[in-house]
């Protein structure tokens, strides 16, 4: 004999396992239409410089394009949020069509891969845009100007995101520069 309310109990656990199951297809899945040109000599995930985000939805793919030759070397990243396509685009742009002869270009096209995973729930825009492209159709990821909170350490406390460039940039300049050109010294 069947308890009473077994039938809707039944029924509540399968609709929170759908709903939680699509929740995670979202967040887990970011299918971000990257296609690198011929100018890209290397490809590394940030995590290798800064090992914490290694295995999060935190770490993106940051490409070198080394022309061999000494020179300046620029950072170009975008997708700072995930709501401002223009960064992205930008980066993609030159991702996809620079070709360096003298010194270094290194691009993240997506700074915030996380911001990526979130749905924008402020306004009514579908996460994926297509477009077409010399290299055909694609789609462009229109995501949240926050980091999704399950990738944050809590919800009241700063992303380890965040971090992220400063401490680059900090273990960069204590290998890379003369210690009397250090933090603008003369």
């Amino acid at each position: 004999m069947k308890r009473p309310g077994t039938h809707w109990y039944s029924l509540m656990v399968v609709s929170l396992t759908c709903l939680l199951l699509s929740a995670n297809a979202w967040s887990g899945n970011i299918d971000l239409d990257i296609r690198p040109g011929d100018g890209v000599t290397d490809q590394r995930k940030l995590s290798d410089y800064f090992p914490p985000l290694k295995d999060t939805n935190l770490d993106t793919d940051v490409y070198i394009l080394d022309s061999g030759k000494p020179g300046a070397t620029a950072l170009l990243i975008g997708g700072t949020h995930g709501n401002e396509m223009a960064g992205s685009v930008a980066a993609l742009v030159a991702l996809e069509n620079s070709v360096v002869t003298e010194g270094k270009l290194i691009v993240i096209p997506y700074t915030n891969r996380s911001a990526q995973s979130v749905m924008d729930v402020r306004n009514d825009i579908d996460p994926r845009h297509l477009i077409q492209s010399r290299s055909g159709e694609r789609y462009l990821t229109y995501g949240d100007r926050r980091t999704d909170p399950a990738d944050q350490e809590s919800a009241d406390q700063p992303s380890r995101a965040l971090a992220v460039p400063i401490r680059l940039w900090a273990a960069h300049a204590e290998r890379h520069l003369p210690s009397d050109r250090a933090y603008g010294a003369a």
